[in-house]
């Protein structure tokens, strides 16, 4: 089960996550930017998520949304961690709880890792689109 960290509690576990994510981020080569996210969670855009068993081996960061057309509540996974091969099992339900109870039509994420694009496709996620990239050389 995984519990959301009260705002008195955010300064001690925003350090200690901090090196979590930036594990997930030379792991991953992911662009997400841990000042952008840490002001998210601590004006209350954004929600940090602990394991309420084992706060250590991981965290889940929520982000309620509006989709930009309908206008339709939706959940962003902005970053999870996890130390065991298991992570995405362990939190996608509780991540569904969640969705569910903040009236939410769809969960969404984004992920570079092709194995996890594999298991997400098993727990019913589909990919919604592609985003092509180009560097471009100012050199």
């Amino acid at each position: 089960m995984i519990a959301l960290v009260p705002q008195e509690q955010l300064d001690g576990q925003l350090s200690r996550v901090r090196n979590q994510f930036y594990r997930v981020m030379q792991k991953t080569g992911s662009a997400v930017d841990w000042e952008y996210v840490e002001s998210l969670i601590r004006d209350g855009s954004a929600f940090l998520w602990l394991d309420a068993d084992q706060p250590d081996i991981g965290f889940v960061i929520l982000r309620p949304m509006l989709e930009p057309h309908t206008k339709k509540p939706y959940l962003e996974v902005v970053m999870a961690y996890h130390e065991g091969s298991d992570g995405l099992a362990i939190y996608e339900p509780h991540i569904c709880d969640i969705a569910v109870s903040m009236g939410a039509h769809f969960i969404e994420f984004e992920s570079r890792r092709k194995a996890f694009l594999r298991m997400s496709q098993r727990m019913g996620y589909e990919p919604h689109a592609i985003i092509y990239r180009k560097d471009i050389d100012h050199g």
